[in-house]
Formats: C-alpha cells, structure tokens, sequence
C-alpha cells in the first residue's frame, strides 16, 4: 500500500486530534493547560518527493495547517458551545472541512507531498485561548476565532489561486469560493454575539 494513502492520512489526522483532546488537561494547581510532549502522530514538515514550486508547497502546506485547526476549532463549537448558532456554525464547519481534507490529502499525495501528524503551534494557542471558557464568554470567543481562522484560510485560499499548476489552482479556486462563504458567515456571527452583553 503506498504510503501516502488519503484514508490511511485521514485516520492519521483523526487519531492527532483525538490523541490532543485525550491528552490536554488543567492542572489542578494552576489554569494553564498541561501539554504533554508530543506523541508520535506529530505534524512535521512535508515529505517531498515531488517538484512542487515555493507557491504551491507554501499553499499547499499552509491549508493542511489550517484544516487541522479549523477542524479543532469546529469540534470544539459543536461540544461545548452554549449558543445553538455557534453550535450549527461548528457542525456546518466540520462537515466542510472534513470534505476539504480528503480533497487537500488526495491532491497533495498526487503530487509526491505527504503531511505527517502533528499539533500545529497556533492550535495549542487557541485551545489554551478558549479551554478555560464558558457560557457565553466561550460562545463569544469560539466565534471569534472562527472568524479570525475563516479570514485567513481565504486569505492562503486567494494565494493558491496564483499557483501555475492547473490542478492545485482549481482546487483553491474552488476552495476560495467555500472559504468566502465561511467568512461571512463567522463574521456575521462574531458580530452579532459581539452586540450582545
């Protein structure tokens, strides 16, 4: 079986965030969450074996990033936000990014581009962000953070569209589109959760 299978990936992926969940915890002494050093399912850099250009390794490597926060970041809306709205914005979120990772593995594996395991940095900032809150402080802040994560997936999603290779340049293109609608539609959420007290 070659190594870079998408379904093969995709349990990888799934077994990171469960091993993450599974593993974080507050310290009864103190409120900042307890990391543990990291387990073999880590996301490292790619594994080329491709010709891919700086544009589209950057974008390519950069949307596996954000799906794996996205995907945290939506779970994490579905389970423990208090609002419905933040709720259903989590469950929709989810369901797209998890269609939007299979597509990434599958082009990327394509392209001699294998992403190995692992928590990227900016998840751990945000789950130390948002682990400590609920009620509608969470709800408040989830939604700000899904905001602010939609903002830049369209932000790398317009950069993929620049790339030469024709594959990689529709799938941002395509990607683009979904990005645009998931920006709106957090923003309108942030925004409104932001008006109320």
């Amino acid at each position: 079986m070659h190594p870079c299978h998408p379904i093969r990936t995709v349990v990888a992926f799934a077994l990171a965030a469960v091993a993450f969940n599974a593993g974080v915890r507050v310290s009864a002494e103190e409120s900042d969450p307890v990391v543990p050093a990291p387990a073999p399912l880590e996301l490292k850099k790619p594994v080329i074996t491709s010709d891919l250009g700086g544009r589209e390794l950057a974008f390519l490597t950069k949307a596996n990033e954000n799906g794996v926060i996205m995907h945290y970041v939506s779970e994490l809306a579905k389970t423990k936000a208090e609002s419905e709205s933040v709720r259903e914005l989590g469950e929709r979120f989810a369901a797209t990014q998890e269609e939007e990772t299979n597509r990434l593995i599958e082009l990327s594996a394509g392209k001699g581009l294998n992403f190995k395991a692992q928590t990227p940095p900016a998840l751990k900032k945000i789950h130390a962000r948002l682990m400590p809150l609920t009620g509608t402080a969470f709800d408040k802040a989830c939604a700000a953070e899904l905001a602010a994560l939609a903002k830049l997936i369209l932000s790398n999603y317009a950069s993929g569209c620049e790339c030469k290779d024709p594959e990689i340049k529709s799938f941002a293109d395509e990607g683009r589109q979904r990005a645009q609608e998931q920006f709106d539609a957090a923003g309108k959420l942030d925004e409104s959760l932001r008006a109320t007290p």
